[in-house]
């Protein structure tokens, strides 16, 4: 999923004619969460293997997410359709979207 959202961001295209962005978003924030829930438990919920694929999916996300908008269309996509940028994120990332199909 992060490779996806690399090349949309990098593109402005769609990867497979969907958007993976809020997916992408999506599955961060349930990364986040069950991180804090294990931290929490004392680190008794998670494996030490579990949290650590878990913690490295949750950075892949996030690094993907810092990938610039090189065409600014993502940026033009959010702003042409504002009930996207509402999508519940962990952070106010700058980019964030629906997964949508393309005809």
């Amino acid at each position: 999923m992060s490779e996806a959202v690399v090349n949309e961001l990098k593109t402005g295209q769609p990867t497979k004619k969907l958007w993976h962005l809020a997916d992408a978003a999506g599955s961060l924030r349930q990364l986040q969460k069950l991180l804090e829930a294990d931290r929490k438990s004392g680190n008794t919920l998670l494996s030490d293997s579990d949290r650590r694929v878990a913690l490295n999916e949750a950075k892949e996300i996030w690094d993907a997410f810092d990938t610039d908008d090189a065409t600014g269309k993502i940026a033009q996509l959010m702003n042409d359709n504002p009930e996207i940028g509402k999508a519940d994120s962990p952070r106010s990332h700058p980019v964030r979207s629906a997964t949508r199909k393309v005809s």
